[in-house]
């Protein structure tokens, strides 16, 4: 039973110096979850696991990774919280 996340999209505006347009700071794994999150918004994280090919716990770890580097943001509680890019 995945726990439903709803991933928002919100790309604004970015500078030259944005370390978000450095791609080589992501791993093909992270480049990957940012594009699925990007083509779907209310994506579960059991849903990203099965796309990714990997387990849940990998997901939820990979995601605290883009959060930590600023790719990611989380609104909200942890039962109803949101992720927007």
């Amino acid at each position: 039973m995945g726990r439903r996340t709803r991933e928002v999209v919100n790309v604004g505006a970015k500078g030259k110096d944005d370390p978000k347009d450095d791609p080589k700071e992501l791993s093909e794994r992270q480049t990957l979850m940012l594009n699925i999150i990007k083509a779907n918004d209310l994506i579960t994280i059991h849903q990203m696991a099965q796309k990714v090919n990997v387990s849940e716990k990998t997901i939820k770890r990979e995601l605290a990774i883009l959060q930590g580097k600023g790719f990611l943001t989380r609104e909200g509680g942890r039962k109803e919280g949101e992720m927007g890019y």
